[in-house]
């Protein structure tokens, strides 16, 4: 498309958008929550969207057309084509955390190959963009202490430096004592994620309902910057809001982002994993984790 028709066309979904935005509020509808509702169905998102990422105002699917493409098997160039139109897509809006959920879930969908969710069974994750650093070991059984912790010398040398919690995540233990831990509960500490369920809407009045439901919650966190990525659980609450941090990961998480311990902070995207199978492994995004997506079952 040619510049001039392509700002001709931007100028035409801006002035539709506006209109749009008007009429939902004169009827006493919140916009942004239609949005979520409507972009699942409407947008099957593809690299013919990417014209759309870079408009002065957020993108919704209000203002992205009707596209029925599904891409399957893209290239590892067409991959990075999605990664960069991510990266210009939060460079504009990415500060002020006005940011469409969906879309950037289905973007991170077709470069991971994994069932990316922004909202799952109705709930949502406070904000899917945001800094994260790195969080202590979590205890996996009451007692347990940092060298018993750590597999071994290796391990105790890339990790040990974060220390280990002193009391247990906002979920207890992942195990009753150290005869009962399971190799799934090991790495489910090792990949832990923390968010903040405190931002989560209706928290107060149903946090007995919700906690339970968002327990090791399986999450996707992606790296924008390098387009590496790490399938966890929800392990624990916070960061605190004064850390002007929306998400923390253990040590481990942070080495498989490309954060490791001399760069401790970053700005990624953490998803919802739709995977009730529970077929797809925790750990660093790779080949074998993406077939693992497909083979199972109720995806």
């Amino acid at each position: 498309m040619q510049k001039a028709a392509r700002v001709k066309v931007l100028k035409k979904l801006k002035k539709k958008r506006r209109k749009l935005v008007k009429f939902v509020e004169s009827v006493g509808e919140d916009f942004e929550d239609l949005v979520q509702k409507w972009s699942t169905s409407i947008i099957k998102v593809t690299l013919v969207t990417g014209i759309f990422l870079t408009t002065a105002l957020p993108i919704t699917a209000a203002s992205i057309p009707k596209f029925e493409i599904t891409v399957t098997n893209i290239t590892p160039t067409e991959k990075e084509n999605l990664r960069q139109k991510i990266l210009e897509y939060l460079a504009n809006f990415g500060r002020s955390r006005k940011v469409n959920a969906q879309l950037l879930s289905d973007l991170v969908s077709q470069i991971t190959g994994l069932p990316t969710k922004a909202v799952l069974a109705g709930n949502k994750i406070p904000t899917v963009f945001g800094a994260i650093a790195t969080e202590k070991h979590l205890m996996i059984y009451p007692g347990e202490n940092l060298s018993q912790h750590l597999a071994g010398e290796d391990d105790f040398q890339k990790y040990s430096w974060t220390q280990m919690s002193t009391t247990p995540s906002a979920w207890g233990y992942f195990a009753d004592s150290k005869n009962t831990v399971t190799e799934e509960q090991r790495l489910e500490e090792k990949y832990y994620l923390v968010i903040q369920t405190f931002e989560v809407e209706n928290w107060n009045q149903n946090w007995p309902q919700l906690k339970d439901w968002y327990k090791f919650r399986k999450l996707l966190v992606y790296n924008p910057e390098n387009g590496k990525g790490v399938v966890g659980v929800l392990a624990d609450a916070g960061p605190a809001q004064y850390t002007r941090r929306a998400f923390g990961g253990s040590p481990e998480v942070m080495e498989a982002l490309g954060l490791a311990r001399t760069r401790t902070q970053g700005e990624v995207l953490v998803f919802f994993v739709d995977d009730p199978a529970n077929t797809i492994p925790l750990g660093p995004v790779s080949q074998e984790t993406i077939l693992a997506s497909t083979s199972g079952e109720g995806q």
